[in-house]
This record gives structure tokens, sequence and C-alpha cells, in this order.
């Protein structure tokens, strides 16, 4: 019986040497495994880290362009404001001038005004 129990123990640590090869696979391939994922995830980070600095960026630009665009909309009012205000005066100046003209002939420009029947 002797014999029959040595050679239990012996497939017995044949199996265990087995399972640890197998285990130490494993674990290499877990390693091996988390070693690319932890790349990944710096890598990822890295990206991240890009797009959130790109993206900032692009708001203050955005922010700067609304600015400008504000800007512009009351420059734009204020020219539109002068132009009619220009109008009016360049248009007051005329009236005034043919007034003038009308009153050196000798007529009464009061009387343009009126309709006759």
């Amino acid at each position: 019986m002797s014999v029959f129990v040595d050679l239990q123990e012996q497939e017995s640590a044949q199996v265990s040497e087995q399972r640890c090869v197998q285990l130490e696979k494993a674990r290499r391939e877990l390693e091996r495994q988390l070693s690319g994922l932890s790349d990944r995830f710096e890598a990822e980070e890295a990206c991240s880290a890009q797009l959130t600095l790109h993206r900032d960026r692009l708001e203050a630009e955005c922010s700067s362009l609304r600015r400008d665009l504000d800007e512009l909309d009351s420059a734009l009012t204020a020219a539109e404001r002068e132009k009619q205000v220009d109008y009016v005066i360049f248009t007051e100046d005329n009236l005034l001038e043919l007034m003038r003209n009308f009153t050196r002939r000798g007529v009464d420009p009061r009387l343009l005004c009126h309709k006759e029947n």
C-alpha cells in the first residue's frame, strides 16, 4: 500500500504543480492585460486633458467672438442712427436753401405749402 500511497502523492504533487503552472500563466496574462489597460488609461487621460484644454480654448474664443459681435451690433446701430440724423440735417439744410432761393426770387415759401382750389 505504501507504493500506492506514494503514487497518489506523486500524482497529487504533479496535479498541484500543473495547477501552479496554470495559475502562474494566468497571473502573467492578467498582469499583461493590466499593463495594457494601464497604458490605455494613461493615453485616454492625456487625450481627455487635451480635449478639455481645446474645449476651454474654443469657449474662450466663442466668448471673444460674442463680445466682438455685440460691439459690432452696437456700432452698427449707432451708425444707422447717425445716418438718419445726417439725413435729417441734410434735408433741413436743403429745405432752408430752397426757402432762401424762393425768398431771393420774391416768392413766399409758405405759399407753396397751401393748395389753391
